[in-house]
């Protein structure tokens, strides 16, 4: 969704077309179209289209409806919450909705009801809250429910829950449907009466939490050192694809992708779930290379931690329950190949040149100084070969501090 197709669609609400003539915001555009992994993320994105034409969009805009999809209202549900938050807060809908979908297929509305509250309830939302609304809506069986006087009335029961505050807040109403998208319930509430708005939204939210147009600039300062992020960036887009590794999977911290390990079969959905932050084969030479490489990053170098992490990766060689579970999961991301030698590796940010730290048990490490520049060390000849590029300059966007509060 870009931000002048959303403007296009209100001639009358100003704000997009403000934001694109700011200053900051053309300069921000010049820098995003020259980011480093751009090019590489935008023909990522060209390959994955045409695999979902069926299904609804993530975000859909029209000239009345914003519909944002919201996939779990788990923890992991912050960045479905910050899209909510963030689209519903610029775009100039008259109704803004939330979706979210089921995963078994519901013929009836009351079949798809049930479900909705079992899946609520798996995913961690208040338990008086979410009973209370199955029997709200259990009633009167409806396809489409106001809910505003089932949730002021038991406010007390999810205002301190952070996901359903937000969709609350930040939306209308939510349409709930199973896979086929062929059944549908619609719950919407009066967030105005809820939260007491009696202004538009944004000066409801200026008096609520104090906001001011105008305040004292805040004392800022540039950062020199790394987060545990950008180390993985370093690792993937600096170091291992201009040496031509064959990427498998890239977990940044928080994250919850589909590269989990899962070493723990007998226990079903309570198994434990192990993510590495980068698998990659080590460059080919005439076939595929049968040899991977396993590698951690850390914000800085810490020798007890790091050698925990090495500990860790170590189990992959030597524990066979371990060795499976990465064997099922490279087959089940498409990398199907007969498993070679395992490598590990650690990543982390540096102060210094020189530590007094001995490396146990790891084939390489990678040493990223002040923001500015890197370098790798292997440990015996395998991997001499696979690294032809052993230090270069760290390409990365100024980051900046606060160093006091006013």
């Amino acid at each position: 969704m870009h931000l002048k197709q959303a403007s296009l669609l209100s001639k009358e609400w100003g704000a997009l077309q403000d934001l694109e003539n700011k200053k900051c915001y053309k300069e921000y555009i010049k820098l995003l179209k020259t980011a480093p992994g751009l090019k590489e993320l935008v023909n990522d994105w060209k390959g994955r289209k045409g695999k979902g034409e069926n299904k609804e969009p993530r975000i859909l805009l029209d000239e009345n409806r914003l519909i944002i999809k919201i996939n779990r209202f788990s923890h992991a549900a912050d960045p479905d919450r910050g899209i909510l938050i963030f689209a519903s807060t610029l775009v100039p809908a008259n109704v803004v909705l939330a979706r979210y979908k089921v995963k078994q297929v519901c013929a009836k509305t009351r079949n798809l009801i049930n479900e909705f509250i079992n899946q609520s309830l798996e995913e961690g939302l208040p338990k008086d809250f979410v009973n209370g609304l199955k029997k709200y809506l259990t009633k009167t069986i409806s396809k489409h429910t106001d809910t505003t006087d089932f949730l002021i009335k038991n406010k007390n029961k999810w205002e301190n829950n952070k996901v359903l505050s937000a969709i609350f807040l930040f939306s209308d109403g939510i349409v709930i449907h199973h896979k086929d998208n062929k059944s549908k319930i619609l719950l919407t509430w009066n967030r105005k009466q809820i939260f007491g708005i009696k202004d538009n939204l944004k000066n409801s939210l200026d008096k609520l939490f104090g906001f001011k147009q105008y305040d004292t600039p805040l004392r800022i300062m540039e950062v020199n050192d790394v987060n545990e992020d950008e180390v993985s960036y370093i690792v993937v887009h600096g170091i291992l694809k201009p040496n031509n590794f064959d990427i498998v999977s890239i977990s940044y911290p928080g994250a919850q992708g589909d590269a989990a390990i899962l070493p723990e079969k007998g226990k079903g959905r309570k198994q434990s779930r192990l993510y590495i932050d980068v698998i990659a084969w080590l460059p080919n030479t005439d076939v595929p290379s049968s040899n991977i490489t396993l590698e951690e990053s850390k914000d800085s170098f810490n020798a007890n931690e790091i050698n925990k992490i090495i500990k860790k990766l170590d189990l992959f060689r030597t524990d066979k329950e371990m060795t499976g579970a990465l064997i099922e999961t490279l087959n089940r991301l498409n990398h199907m190949r007969k498993l070679g030698h395992i490598f590990i590796g650690v990543a982390f940010g540096v102060k210094n040149i020189t530590t007094k730290w001995q490396p146990y048990k790891v084939d390489y490490l990678v040493r990223i100084f002040d923001r500015d520049r890197w370098q790798v060390a292997s440990f015996g000849d395998k991997l001499k070969s696979a690294f032809k590029i052993v230090e270069g300059k760290v390409n990365l966007p100024k980051v900046y501090k606060v160093i006091d509060s006013i």
